[in-house]
Formats: structure tokens, sequence, C-alpha cells
């Protein structure tokens, strides 16, 4: 009996699950503080405004298309 293991599409697929595997989310936890104590504080809101509008839609959709 042989079973079919599971491989990745492509190799650019590939090399980028593994960058964002790598990069993860603490960089993106710790840009806003490090731009507060840069004297970046006005760009907190927009950051947060396209956080909100853009990232957290986006984590859904990508949720969403991995269950199918």
């Amino acid at each position: 009996m042989s079973t079919k293991t599971e491989s990745w599409g492509s190799r650019v697929g590939l090399i980028l699950a593994m960058a964002g595997n790598a990069v993860g989310l603490g960089n993106f936890l710790r840009f806003p503080v490090q731009a507060v104590q840069n004297g970046g504080g006005a760009f907190i809101i927009p950051y947060l405004i396209c956080f909100l509008v853009m990232g957290i839609p986006l984590l859904f959709i990508e949720w969403s298309s991995g269950r199918f």
C-alpha cells in the first residue's frame, strides 16, 4: 500500500511560508513600541487603523481559505 505524502505546490510558496514563520508576530508587535520611544507616536494611530481595517479581515480570509 503506497501513501502519498503532501508537498508544497511551488518552491516560492515554501520560501514565503518559511520566511513568514521566521519573522513571526513579535516583530509586528514590537514595532509600534519602538516608534513611540523614538518620537513616532503620531504614526501609531494610522498603524492601528490599518491593522484593524486590513489585518483582521485578511486573517479571517486566510483562516477560511485554509479550511477548504
